[in-house]
């Protein structure tokens, strides 16, 4: 009959007692699994006898003293030994007569007194010690008392030798329960202030089975717990010791199997874990009995989450990582699904450690991590293929699995993506890729704008497949130029991109292609539709958790706002695309997003904040990359604004050069040409920079009006009288206008306003200076700004417009919103009709605004207009 430890400690004395009363011998057999007090209760047996006048004899066995004969005894007999003939015992359990003489002197000893034998963990005695302990409990004539404490759940390594000592009959045995919920009630309420810790019995009983030894320490945890802890009440170093006590004391097959589920969690079948540990199905059976009855296992998992965080908390990672290993492989042999057996094989792998037992591995990694790509899944997915790349041992296939990292890891760690192509381009050099991933290898450098090198990798391909006449053709055509340059586009082109932009969803199919419509449409008189496009697709990235991406389109989106004039957008969406990235990241996108924020902040006129920049970044970043020319041409804008004009030639003309050995010179996409002509006049090279304005006039891109206007802005410098000059400054004010180049527009009106003032017509500059800032600050240029009109700065009320001579004049009085409105956009050099679309009101309407608003601010004309004229609204929207 199970028994509580209270109750089998009064069974023992009572036994102790009768035996002295009686002068009787006996055998008391206390089991219990490990924690459920079975030593505990030996102490107080010794105790009690010792009491009464008994010789103790007290010894503790332990697996490790297994196989020294006669082990167990000589710790019993460790305190009489004087009183003992010399040299006892020295018969090993091979000579019957050496059992016998102990036999003999034990009684011997006890008609002196009563001698009681307590021997804890009898299970781990040896096998002479048994022996001799069996006779002596089937022998012993007077007070002899036998007290021995085993488990019953271990494996019975010496059978006929525990039944000497266990025979059947007189022999008391006492088998300690758990305990129940009264008890542990019954525990609680002696223990004063654990309700507020808000642990029941129930919930504590529950937890550990009931198991004594560590429902008492969880009660002891909880008493001395700050009551605003978390109410979880399995845990603290008390109770791990505790638990790591009970797994001790089950033996080592439960230890090695608990750990083995503790590393597992998914509560493998017995037949598995015995094969995991090479240890047969029985003794695994018998070992989890050993972890229920403990308290510690209900079924076969964890009674526990935190038990079994316990322990493996205790064990050595390189042993879980070897149960993973190990698991793994089983799991393969027998056909489990992929993802369970990867799961084991990811925590498995340590870096030091050898693959060379799983050659299986790396194809099984990548192909879950191909399902997981499937599944939208790319984070998890990378890290599965570079566990595969960890595992392979060809290294062809390994370059296939860094081509394959590379290709989904651009999306949100582009940096990273960039350095998984070290190893194939190496290999390209060696000759040691083949065609196929060579042309894979092509694509991906320039996806990610690495012209030269994709190439030379182009090239490369072509002299292998034997097409050494086409290999420029195909270097031309993978090196870049379809993605990141555009031919010249007719209406039906412009139109197709925008239905696929329209179209398209954003994925790792399309993104190419969506980038390459973004830049047609960029190079196009609908450059004003690209910043719409590129604030959805880069919301659509953050959703799809593709921080790369929603750099690249914030990129491009500021890149069309500093065209359109927008510096305040343009600053804003490189900072987007600076943030998107983690801090540190080395990647190309990195430095287009810096490279965009130096060309922002520079006609911003923040040329301390572009200094500061070009400390901090690495130019290299950007070597032979689609970016380098974007980065050369922004620099070199820098350097005009602090007077390098030679310096800035230096850096258009490099630019240039990399864009025409790329074959992707688009001066829509960069003027460079139209940059070097400046400094080349303020360097006094006038020839020079007139052959480069007709080089840029000459090609197809010229005609178009924002490079046209800049081209006759700088023609207008060389003009050979005033009237010409300002013949073509006026044109190109109307043609910039035109263009959508407010900045340039800015520059040609100030240039114009200038020449007028020199002719002597002091009222027309002026006017057109206070317009030409007026376009400047709504371009944010304030540093042009300052150039206009030095030390002008915005009204305190702006938006609010005294008009002339007021007080003077009773036909003035305040702009209404509407006149403000349209006053502001005719300021800024909108026509009427542009005006009228763009407020959504008729021509006419915009006519008698501005015929109020002249009447008003006592004027005659649109070029009279104050360059001070702001609107809270406009700048709100």
């Amino acid at each position: 009959m199970a028994i509580s430890e209270f109750q089998a400690g009064r069974k023992i004395f009572e036994t102790v007692i009768a035996g002295f009363l009686e002068r009787r011998s006996g055998v008391v057999l206390i089991e219990g699994p490990a924690g459920h007090g079975k030593s505990a209760l030996l102490r107080q047996t010794e105790n009690a006898a010792a009491s009464l006048g008994a010789l103790v004899l007290s010894g503790v066995c332990s697996a490790a003293e297994r196989g020294t004969p006669l082990g167990a005894l000589r710790q019993l007999l460790a305190g009489v030994r004087e009183g003992l003939p010399a040299g006892f015992p020295a018969l090993g359990p091979q000579a019957p007569a050496g059992v016998h003489e102990f036999c003999a002197q034990i009684d011997a000893l006890s008609r002196q007194r009563p001698v009681v034998l307590c021997v804890d963990d009898v299970h781990h005695a040896d096998e002479a010690s048994l022996q001799y302990l069996g006779t002596l409990a089937h022998g012993a004539r007077e007070q002899v008392l036998l007290v021995v404490t085993r488990s019953p759940y271990f494996d019975r390594s010496y059978p006929a030798s525990l039944d000497g000592v266990s025979p059947g009959g007189g022999v008391e045995r006492i088998t300690l329960k758990q305990m129940d919920v009264e008890e542990v009630d019954s525990l609680l309420r002696r223990q004063s202030g654990l309700a507020r810790h808000g642990a029941t019995p129930q919930e504590l009983r529950d937890a550990v089975g009931g198991n004594p030894l560590l429902v008492r320490t969880l009660v002891d945890e909880l008493h001395d717990r700050d009551p605003v802890a978390p109410a979880d009440p399995v845990s603290g170093a008390r109770f791990a010791r505790a638990v790591l006590t009970c797994l001790r004391r089950s033996g080592h097959a439960a230890n090695d199997v608990a750990c083995a589920y503790a590393v597992l969690q998914s509560g493998p079948p017995p037949e598995d874990v015995a094969q995991l540990l090479a240890l047969p199905v029985t003794t695994v059976t018998q070992a989890l009995a050993a972890l229920r009855a403990s308290g510690i296992f209900a079924g076969l998992r964890y009674r526990h989450p935190r038990l079994a965080r316990l322990v493996l908390e205790g064990m050595d990672p390189v042993a879980q990582a070897r149960l993973h290993r190990r698991y793994a492989a089983l799991l393969h042999r027998t056909g489990a699904p992929i993802a369970e057996v990867v799961r084991h094989l990811e925590t498995s792998h340590t870096s030091d450690e050898s693959w060379t037992d799983l050659p299986w591995a790396a194809d099984l990694l990548w192909e879950h991590a191909e399902r997981l790509i499937g599944g939208e899944q790319h984070r998890e997915a990378a890290r599965y293929l570079e566990l595969a790349r960890a595992a392979c041992q060809d290294p062809g296939l390994r370059a296939a699995i860094d081509l394959r990292f590379a290709a989904i890891t651009w999306r949100f760690a582009p940096d990273t993506a960039e350095r998984h192509l070290a190893v194939p381009l190496r290999m390209v050099e060696e000759g040691g890729l083949s065609t196929g991933r060579m042309d894979v290898l092509a694509r991906l450098l320039r996806a990610q704008g690495r012209i030269s090198e994709a190439r030379h990798v182009s090239a490369r391909l072509a002299g292998q497949l034997g097409d050494v006449d086409g290999a420029f053709d195909i270097a031309a055509r993978h090196g870049g130029a379809v993605l990141w340059d555009m031919p010249e586009q007719t209406g039906a082109d412009l139109a197709a991109h925008e239905h696929f932009l329209a179209d398209s969803t954003l994925s790792e199919g399309t993104v190419l292609s969506i980038v390459r419509a973004l830049r047609a449409l960029t190079l196009s008189d609908r450059l004003d539709q690209v910043p719409v496009w590129c604030a959805r697709l880069s919301e659509a990235a953050m959703q799809r958790d593709a921080p790369g991406w929603v750099s690249l389109f914030a990129t491009l989106h500021g890149e069309a706002l500093l065209r359109l004039g927008d510096l305040p957008g343009a600053e804003r969406c490189g900072l987007q695309a600076k943030g998107a990235l983690s801090d540190g990241c080395r990647s190309v996108l990195a430095g287009a997003a810096h490279t965009l924020l130096i060309g922002t902040r520079t006609a911003m006129g923040r040329h301390g904040d572009v200094a500061q920049m070009l400390d901090t970044l690495a130019p290299e970043l950007l070597c032979d990359t689609v970016f380098r020319p974007g980065y050369l041409y922004a620099h070199g804008q820098h350097l005009m604004a602090l007077g390098q004009a030679a310096a800035a030639l230096h850096e258009f003309l490099d630019a240039g050069r990399l864009l025409t050995a790329w074959a992707m010179d688009r001066p829509l996409a960069l003027p460079w040409r139209t940059d070097a002509a400046e400094a080349l006049l303020r360097l006094g090279e006038t020839q020079q920079a007139e052959r480069l304005i007709e080089q840029q006039l000459a090609l197809p891109d010229g005609r178009h009006p924002r490079l046209r206007g800049e081209a006759l802005r700088l023609r207008a410098a060389m003009a050979a009288t005033p009237e010409q000059g300002q013949t073509l400054l006026e044109q190109a004010v109307e043609e910039l206008r035109r263009g959508g180049n407010r900045l340039q527009q800015a520059k040609a009106m100030t240039d114009l306003g200038r020449l007028l003032q020199s002719q002597g017509d002091a009222g027309s500059a002026g006017s057109l200076n206070r317009r030409a800032w007026n376009v400047a600050q709504a371009c944010g240029a304030q540093g042009l700004q300052e150039e206009i009109l030095p030390g002008l700065t915005v009204a305190p009320q702006a938006g609010t417009l005294v008009p002339r001579q007021a007080q003077h004049d009773d036909r003035g009085g305040k702009l209404s919103e509407s006149e403000q409105r349209v006053a502001t956009l005719a300021a800024q050099g909108y026509t009427n009709r542009e005006i009228s679309t763009q407020l959504w009101v008729t021509v006419s309407t915009v006519e008698q605004h501005l015929t109020r608003v002249y009447r008003k601010l006592s004027i005659s004309r649109r070029q009279d207009l104050p360059a001070d004229l702001q609107l809270k609204c406009v700048e709100g929207a």
